[in-house]
């Protein structure tokens, strides 16, 4: 992760997502699904190749959610909306 360009701009944290690059947006679902009111939005930036693990991952811990991704300039998904 150290020899990342963005390394120099970007905490470690909000690098490394564990094995998998899902740890820390899986944990952060579960705990959401607890303490996030129905209605709510949850916005998450995303690696490109990462939509449909969060979109799985949004649509267990929070069942009847809608999800909606959002591209970048490049048109890569980047943005997972999950509407609660």
């Amino acid at each position: 992760l150290d020899q990342l360009a963005v390394a120099r701009y970007e905490p470690r944290l909000a690098l490394d997502g564990g094995k998998n690059g899902m740890q820390l947006i899986k944990k952060l679902l579960a705990q959401s699904a607890k303490n996030v009111l129905p209605g709510a939005c949850i916005f998450l930036e995303i690696q490109y190749n990462q939509a449909n693990n969060v979109i799985q991952l949004g649509q267990q811990f929070h069942t009847g959610s809608t999800c909606t991704t959002f591209h970048d300039l490049a048109g890569l998904p980047r943005v997972i909306k999950i509407q609660l």
